[in-house]
């Protein structure tokens, strides 16, 4: 709920879930756990996250108090890689790979996609883009699973990106306009803002 809420960039909904998560009968633990993604998600709505030492300590602690990378752990590094330099996500991203990569684990996959994808929109952010290739070679393992439509058309949308950017060629512009207007058509129109936005700052 917390995802889609953050995906459909829907604050109230974030907040309106967030206080239900206060009000649950959730253990103290998980309620803990719970309040600390949607917070994540609600920084990351408001584009705060690097500001916001408090929460970033707390997703340290978090990330460290866990004995090893779980799919929980995963998640939550997952959803807070800004709260790391180009170099630690490097460096944990890779790690993460090289362990899971070969796992069945549906849920396991998900999250490396994901975390893939949130890779190539920080190497494109920092103007990194001779690191790519681990990162494309999971997703293109992954990415026709039906279940990871969306990080399939994510990453349709930035690796034309990166081709523009390597061969500068307006062809593969026009492929990056095609996959935000998917994102109209699925009536994801928040997200397809967010790509349009990344693609007229960083071109």
């Amino acid at each position: 709920m917390l995802a889609q809420a953050y995906f459909q960039n829907d604050k109230s909904k974030l907040e309106e879930i967030r206080q239900q998560i206060k009000d649950s009968c959730l253990s103290s633990e998980a309620k803990t756990d719970q309040l600390l993604y949607a917070d994540i998600f609600l920084a990351l709505m408001n584009n705060s996250l690097r500001d916001n030492k408090k929460l970033q300590d707390k997703v340290r602690e978090k990330l460290f108090s866990m004995d090893e990378f779980d799919e929980a752990k995963i998640m939550l590094y997952g959803n807070s890689m800004r709260f790391y330099s180009l170099s630690d996500n490097k460096i944990i991203s890779q790690s993460l790979i090289r362990k899971y990569r070969e796992t069945n684990n549906i849920i396991i996959q998900k999250y490396l996609v994901s975390l893939c994808v949130n890779m190539l929109i920080i190497l494109i952010e920092n103007n990194d883009l001779k690191d790519i290739k681990l990162y494309t070679n999971v997703l293109e393992e992954n990415i026709d699973n039906p279940d990871l439509l969306f990080y399939r058309s994510v990453y349709l949308f930035l690796i034309n990106f990166i081709k523009y950017k390597n061969l500068g060629e307006e062809k593969y512009l026009g492929k990056c306009n095609k996959a935000i207007e998917a994102f109209r058509t699925f009536e994801m129109n928040a997200y397809a803002d967010e790509l349009a936005n990344f693609l007229k700052k960083h071109k």
